[in-house]
């Protein structure tokens, strides 16, 4: 199994802010690739038995509208990669749309969020109502991906790393999402806005959604109301985005550190120490049907995934709880010049193969 630092699996602007635990190595999510989305049926016959409600594949997970902060939008509207050229055309049409537009960034639609919030245990992963504004059908990418928020950098619908790897990464989305509420909080500050908490109360709020017959139809909010929240800005968003992404950028990993509150940091820390654990003691889990595709090895679908492995009989029937880990691993070696590596016994514990001797 191999690895690489957490920063690698989020946004380039983060990698001189983020505290230096984003640098230690964690799991390469091999088994959630968009390129070739596991959860996209393929063969029904076979698939229909193992994947529970497949996505479709011009949707994939993609059925999610993020609320991208306001210095993400400035720095994908100040990029010149012409990757995201297509990005930054479908940026500064949903801004002259002024829907869930304001100085926090560009936030998916409250009526949007109405339909999400009732129609995503159905619908996500395959409805095209649910269909994110960035996403690119023709061929399945992300025209914003460079600059992605909290949500979509953390999003794995099946990790090497079991029930663990998903705690982690649960954990990565609730830190990253407070550093872009601390970054936004920074940013309005610096520009002089006088309404900041108005705003995070009316674009974050989790109370009942009322929405306005504007909202309703589709249509930009009132003139008067749109510029009320912008305190002089309104008609030069573009330049406030890349104003925030500009401070953003002029930060440094100590003063991020000093918006932050240390509780999150280490809970996360805790969770990145389980996922790349490996007890003392395993055994076999012996609930599973451990199949034999050969007279010297067992056909193993990992827990929480579509992955099929073949393993060596021996291998699996060494854990039996009786001795430790250390040893079973000096006998394979010695016995059968068997080398079981760190990656594949933690892949085992974490999807189940192999359960903790308590």
């Amino acid at each position: 199994m191999a690895q690489q630092p957490i920063l690698d699996d989020l946004p380039q602007l983060y990698r001189r802010l983020l505290p230096e635990l984003f640098e230690r190595p964690v799991p390469i999510e091999t088994f959630a690739t968009c390129s070739n989305c596991i959860m996209v049926r393929s063969d029904p016959d076979r698939d229909e038995q193992r994947i529970l409600r497949p996505y479709r594949p011009d949707t994939k997970c993609c059925t999610f509208q993020p609320n991208l902060p306001n210095y993400l939008v400035g720095g994908l509207l100040a990029s010149t990669d012409p990757l995201l050229e297509d990005g930054r055309a479908r940026m500064r049409a949903r801004i002259r749309q002024r829907t869930g537009v304001s100085p926090l960034g560009v936030y998916a639609p409250r009526l949007y969020n109405l339909l999400y919030e009732h129609g995503a245990k159905e619908g996500f992963g395959r409805s095209a109502a649910l269909r994110c504004p960035y996403y690119r059908g023709d061929d399945g990418a992300c025209t914003i991906w460079t600059f992605r928020e909290a949500s979509c950098s953390t999003w794995f619908c099946k990790t090497v790393s079991g029930n663990a790897g998903r705690d982690f990464w649960s954990a990565t989305k609730t830190y990253l999402f407070a550093v872009q509420n601390a970054l936004v909080r920074y940013t309005l500050a610096e520009a002089g806005l006088t309404n900041i908490d108005e705003l995070f109360r009316q674009f974050q709020s989790r109370e009942t959604i009322r929405l306005s017959a504007e909202e309703l139809d589709g249509l930009p909010p009132l003139e008067n109301e749109y510029a009320a929240l912008w305190n002089g800005w309104s008609g030069d968003e573009e330049s406030f985005f890349g104003q925030c992404y500009e401070r953003v950028r002029a930060l440094d990993r100590l003063q991020l550190d000093a918006l932050m509150s240390r509780t999150l940091l280490t809970d996360l820390a805790e969770k990145r120490d389980r996922a790349m654990r490996i007890p003392e003691r395993l055994k076999r889990n012996d609930a599973l049907p451990f199949e034999n595709s050969s007279d010297d090895c067992y056909d193993v679908i990992l827990a929480g995934s579509e992955i099929t492995m073949d393993l060596p009989r021996m291998l699996i029937d060494s854990f039996d709880g009786t001795r430790t880990t250390s040893e079973i691993r000096r006998h394979l070696k010695q016995e059968a010049h068997l080398e079981i590596e760190d990656e594949l016994l933690l892949t085992l514990f974490q999807h189940h193969v192999l359960l903790e001797v308590e």
